[in-house]
């Protein structure tokens, strides 16, 4: 029975996991119109820079927390600078001079 509960509950963490990443599609989608595949990785850069802190640099989880959501918001920054943004800027028009009415227009 012990089993069978541990499975339940890793698969709704596993599940869990996997919905917060499908929202962040849905959202970066939603709001650019760009597929950004990457969203992904920021789960995987996430996870590896907390496992570094803890493991490989024996910080505190405290400071682990605070130091990989300052890596994972740095990188997502980069992404969104070199890429998005380059992206969005070709699309839109010339006399685009408000959010709504580009929003509109690259829809």
């Amino acid at each position: 029975m012990s089993l069978l509960l541990q499975f339940i509950f890793s698969g709704l963490t596993t599940g869990s996991v996997y919905a917060l990443v499908g929202i962040g599609f849905n959202i970066v989608y939603n709001s650019t119109s760009i597929l950004n595949l990457a969203q992904g990785e920021f789960v995987v850069i996430g996870g590896l820079m907390m496992w570094f802190f803890l493991e490989g640099l024996n910080l505190p989880f405290a400071t682990s927390v605070v130091l990989t959501l300052t890596v994972a918001a740095t990188v997502a920054l980069l992404m969104e600078r070199l890429t998005i943004k380059p992206l969005l800027k070709k699309r839109r028009p010339p006399s685009c001079d408000n959010g709504y009415h580009c929003s509109v227009y690259s829809n």
